[in-house]
């Protein structure tokens, strides 16, 4: 029983770590596109900033989707598994963001009320071998929080735009990778397993799901041709029901040890980051300009806990598994332009760069960050004065990274690359 016992905590240790990122941690900063931010008049400011909703007028239905296209390759090297033998792993995804919103002034001219549903935090990854060198650190993964978020602004005086909101959350987490048992209890116990077929691996899935709460708050000013905005999220508390599922190798002697498969009920901890975003632009004629910045204090991430209920499982007792990610805050910066191309028609284009959250140390095919940059460009398109369409590109480029003093066992010392694009298109109706 002691065995078993130990095998657990080791197999938790394994799996709390959990993400898999696309942006800096697993924040997806890009609802709206790359013509929406801290300043923009669109009913996404309930995301980036609620005091713009004070430059909206009448009442708006707002539709809005972006395409994420992910493209990344794990090549293992040094004691990595898979480096012996020069495999490599692939990765190419599609998911889904959408955003729906609705505003209106409710026919008075200092307040706005808002009401928006939307998905920052998530991303989800396959890889395309399940037998591949990476599936010891992933399989498959997905991390999801849906915000559905009422707002309201008020115009405190001609020009300054208070806003804010407050945030139901439903947050999914899960994940499944590989585990060489044979290591983990030699380890343990120092006994020699004995090699039977199929082996000694087998496969450790995390399934939990929840709801959390959080507000946002903003400030938007106007100055003649120039606009000040800035917005905050604080940080939010993520507590999640689900099971730890572990199986065994299908060999006697696994089977014997741990009496079967193992679905251990309990509960997944952690803290999201607070964000905190600003933005500068100015505009003339048909020309305009914007500067804007995001943190994000993934340090709050330190720390992730699964606490499994004892009493379902004989003589394992009571215990909390607690790992701390070493995750630093990320700073993303972008500068754009836009041009009135036509009484109908607005072009915009942009470019900047972003920090990663997650120290070389601790990336692996299951959490890819890095530093990067990214170029952007659309269209905005006065389909009637009612109707606007709006669609855009961008594309981010994470620099290549060699990971070389891997934290994680089996290590996952390798090359990583990863480039990710987005496809937004929105549409807003002046009801």
């Amino acid at each position: 029983m002691s065995t078993r016992r130990g095998l657990l905590w080791m197999c938790l240790g394994m799996c709390l770590g959990i993400s898999s990122a696309d942006a800096s941690g697993f924040l997806i900063s890009k609802i709206g596109g790359d013509g929406a931010g801290p300043v923009a008049a669109s009913p996404s400011a309930i995301y980036w900033n609620p005091g713009s909703l004070g430059l909206l007028s009448g009442t708006q239905l707002y539709v809005d989707q972006n395409l994420l296209v992910r493209d990344a390759t794990y090549t293992p090297t040094g004691t990595a598994v898979g480096a012996e033998d020069g495999s490599d792993a692939a990765l190419f995804s599609v998911n889904s963001q959408p955003m729906l919103a609705f505003c209106t002034d409710a026919g008075t001219e200092r307040f706005r009320f808002a009401l928006g549903t939307y998905a920052p935090f998530g991303s989800g990854a396959v890889w395309s071998d399940p037998q591949g060198p990476q599936r010891f650190q992933s399989i498959h993964g997905r991390i999801s929080g849906l915000f559905v978020t009422p707002a309201v602004s008020a115009t405190v005086i001609d020009g300054l735009h208070l806003g804010v909101g407050v945030s139901y959350i439903n947050v999914k987490l899960e994940s499944y990778r590989a585990l060489d048992f044979g290591g983990l209890v030699g380890a343990f116990t120092g006994n020699i397993v004995p090699v039977a077929e199929p082996g000694n691996e087998g496969r450790v899935h995390l399934d939990f799901a929840g709801h959390a709460t959080s507000w946002t708050a903003g400030v938007t000013w106007e100055i003649g041709d120039w606009l000040l905005g800035a917005g905050y999220t604080p940080e939010i508390e993520i507590d999640l029901d689900g099971h730890l599922g572990i199986y065994g190798p299908r060999n006697p002697f696994f089977q014997s040890l741990l009496g079967g498969d193992l679905r251990e009920p309990g509960r997944f901890s952690t803290t999201w980051p607070s964000v905190a975003r600003g933005a500068l632009s100015w505009n003339r004629g048909r020309w305009g300009a914007i500067a804007s910045a995001e943190w994000v204090g993934w340090h709050a991430y330190d720390t992730v806990v699964i606490d499994l209920e004892s009493d379902d499982v004989a003589g394992l007792g009571s215990f909390d598994q607690v790992e701390t990610n070493h995750w630093r805050d990320s700073i993303g910066v972008r500068i754009g332009g836009q041009y009135q191309a036509s009484p109908r028609t607005q072009l915009f284009f942009g470019g900047g760069g972003e920090t990663s959250a997650i120290p070389e140390a601790h990336l692996g095919a299951d959490l890819f960050d890095a530093l990067k940059v990214g170029l952007a460009f659309g269209a905005a398109f006065d389909v009637s004065d009612a109707l606007v369409f709006a669609t855009g590109y961008t594309h981010i480029l994470f620099l290549p990274t060699e990971v070389r003093n891997s934290t994680q066992r089996p290590s996952a010392d390798g090359r990583l690359t990863q480039q990710v694009g987005f496809l937004n298109t929105n549409l807003t109706w002046r009801l």
